[in-house]
């Protein structure tokens, strides 16, 4: 059986399945375009952007182990490049317009929100780290992978209720650290 959920990447002829490929990297292309996009437009832009070109480069990646980090970069650089053309496009519209012609939009993000977004990270990075190896992996595959509770019981052979239940303990758990304790958003939709 397969680490990664049951299905091979690789067909018979040691070739990568792309379908199959595109849609475990799903949540990863997801998540490395939202953090490049200023908004779900240009979001949805990167990673259909992504999604083609880890298709087209999807046999240079070696190994099934290495799929998440192989793709991971391959994103990053397509989100870099992109971004670095429209900055390109955009300087080349103001010389071409001039002063009085050009209005400049500046979509740089808040470095407020940029701030935030990275303590965030590092409190949750720091919080995770306290919590038990087996309750990190369950919120890994939930928020991460991006698994529903019903995949991640039938990833690892539980019943649904007793994933849920063990989701909603890591949940508070994490919340109960001191690197969260009065910091955690309330949203239910980033904590449960």
């Amino acid at each position: 059986m397969e680490p990664d959920g049951g299905r091979s990447i690789c067909t018979e002829e040691g070739r990568w399945d792309g379908d199959e490929l595109l849609r475990r990297t799903e949540p990863l292309v997801r998540s490395v375009a939202a953090h490049f996009a200023g908004d779900r437009v240009s979001a949805e832009e990167l990673a259909q952007a992504c999604r083609v070109r880890i298709y087209e480069k999807r046999g240079q990646c070696r190994s099934p182990d290495a799929v998440h980090g192989w793709a991971q970069t391959l994103c990053r650089r397509v989100c870099i490049d992109a971004l670095r053309r429209e900055r390109v496009e955009r300087e080349r519209l103001v010389e071409e317009g001039g002063a009085e012609g050009a209005t400049v939009v500046d979509s740089s993000p808040d470095p407020l929100a940029v701030a935030a977004r990275r303590e965030m990270r590092l409190r949750i990075g720091c919080a995770l780290d306290r919590i038990p190896v087996a309750q990190r992996r369950l919120l890994h595959l939930r928020h991460w992978v991006g698994l529903s509770a019903s995949e991640i019981a039938r990833r690892e052979r539980l019943p649904a209720s007793t994933v849920r239940n063990r989701l909603m303990r890591a949940h508070q758990r994490l919340r109960c650290t001191p690197e969260l304790v009065g910091y955690a958003p309330r949203r239910s939709s980033l904590w449960s």
